[in-house]
């Protein structure tokens, strides 16, 4: 990956949409060159898909939580990949520390984060869950190639 690959893939980060010629322009090359690059890059699973980035909060996604996880042994993967499956996770993440596993996810209401909770400590190999409620979200960015 060299910089022009890194200026289309923040380019795409910004405008998924961006049409090649336009990228092009911007970065003066040809189009036949981005369509090579982005082929490429997807290829390369650098680009492991094409998506957008909705707004949460206007979709009535209100609450955000954290939850941590402590896990008995040796089954920490059967574990986060049910986790994983249900709508409201964004993220589940193995992490060292105090706690296994962390888990990222919306919810619209308390009832249905209460539910989710429940349906955590309802797995057996869950020995305990921590639960952080965010109060106010100052960043929330998972895309490295959008540095401005």
């Amino acid at each position: 990956m060299d910089d022009l690959d890194t200026e289309i893939l923040s380019l795409l980060s910004r405008d998924g949409r961006m049409p090649y010629r336009k990228m092009a322009k911007k970065l003066r090359v040809s189009e036949g060159t981005i369509y090579n690059r982005v082929d490429s890059l997807v290829e390369q699973k650098l680009i492991q898909r094409f998506t957008i980035k909705p707004d949460h909060e206007a979709m009535g996604f209100d609450l955000t939580a954290l939850f941590g996880l402590r896990i008995k042994g040796g089954s920490l993967e059967e574990v986060e990949e049910k986790v994983s499956k249900v709508n409201s996770v964004l993220a589940v993440y193995d992490i060292t520390g105090d706690y296994d596993a962390m888990v990222v996810a919306k919810f619209k209401n308390r009832k249905e984060l209460n539910k989710f909770v429940k349906y955590l400590l309802s797995l057996p190999q869950v020995e305990r869950s921590y639960t952080f409620f965010v109060l106010n979200t100052i960043k929330e960015n998972f895309n490295l190639t959008d540095l401005d």
